[in-house]
């Protein structure tokens, strides 16, 4: 197999489009229900990018899905769940926000109420956080802007943040580290960069063993399990933005009263819409917003009324 058609496989055609649709309804009394709803190939949707299939075992969602079908080519997942109002919605729905750090797609989502004596506000904050291509793997984000263009050594790539990364984010000691990170420096340019794509991704595990034994070698034997542990989050943060190439998002929100602000992309009736993929969030984090408000109208005339009756009386009062 050649290698465009290697990495291409590897990139797109294991895992297949999804449509990840999250849809939330705020109702007068600030309570909302939420529905999710992914639309597309059984694997992609069944991975962990965006691991809606983790409420499978989550009694406060009522799940319908087509998962089990075998007579359809695309399937749907749908989740759904009422909240109470500034109910908290846990990061990735399942994942808690006091949890360790992960390497999922992070998403947090903010639906607060207000209830003042005059009005009533409704605001919702979601934000996508960034996958930090750029920063991390230049060539993926080429590829992912641009599929056409020449994006040879993205493996290469990928292997030297990888590594690199781990032995930065270990606690080992500072001087040994510098000592590792030498020897490391000479395998990486003598036994990758050496290599093309398609060698380093037929024997990526072997590669992967063989240097993370280069970094293990010297150090205490206590250090062995933070070592693995950085590296699998670092692999696995990189797997997870790959599979989300082909994957799209819409948000569509729904607040009663009069809409004060939003950052929407489109607006069908009272539905306020944002649709985006990954090229969205991949270097920066992708932010929406709305906020509305309820205006109690004769509590306003009255609040208006006692007011200009006081100042009346206040202006008696000083002329007397």
């Amino acid at each position: 197999m050649k290698l465009n058609s290697i990495i291409l496989f590897s990139l797109l055609f294991l895992y297949g489009c999804v449509q990840n649709t999250i849809a939330i309804y705020v109702s007068p009394n600030g309570s909302f229900d939420m529905v999710i709803h992914a639309h597309g190939d059984e694997n992609d949707i069944l991975d962990n990018d965006f691991p809606i299939n983790n409420l499978l075992n989550n009694s406060d969602w009522i799940i319908s899905s087509t998962i089990d079908s075998n007579n359809v080519d695309t399937h749907d997942f749908i989740a759904k769940r009422q909240f109470f109002a500034n109910a908290e919605v846990p990061q990735n729905f399942t994942i808690n926000n006091n949890a360790e750090i992960h390497p999922f797609l992070k998403h947090d989502i903010d639906v607060k109420y207000r209830n003042w004596i005059l009005y009533k506000t409704y605001s919702i904050n979601i934000l996508f956080h960034s996958r930090e291509v750029e920063d991390k793997y230049p060539t993926l984000m080429n590829f992912i802007n641009n599929p056409e263009s020449n994006y040879s050594g993205l493996m290469q790539e990928i292997f030297f943040y990888l590594f690199e990364e781990t032995l930065l984010r270990s606690q080992i000691e500072f001087n040994q580290k510098a000592i590792i990170q030498k020897e490391l420096n000479t395998w990486l340019q003598q036994e990758v960069a050496t290599k093309t794509d398609s060698t380093i991704f037929e024997y990526f595990d072997d590669l992967k063993e063989e240097g993370l034994d280069l970094i293990m070698h010297p150090v205490n034997p206590d250090f062995y399990n933070e070592i693995d542990s950085i590296f699998n989050y670092l692999e696995k943060e990189y797997e997870i933005t790959k599979k989300l190439i082909d994957d799209d998002f819409e948000i569509k929100i729904i607040l009663p009263g009069i809409l004060e602000k939003s950052n929407h992309k489109e607006q069908n009736s009272d539905t306020l819409k944002w649709s985006f993929d990954l090229k969205d969030f991949m270097n920066s984090d992708y932010q929406i917003h709305a906020s509305s408000k309820i205006i109690y109208q004769q509590r306003s005339i009255i609040a208006a009324l006692l007011s200009l009756i006081i100042l009346i009386i206040l202006i008696i009062k000083k002329r007397i």
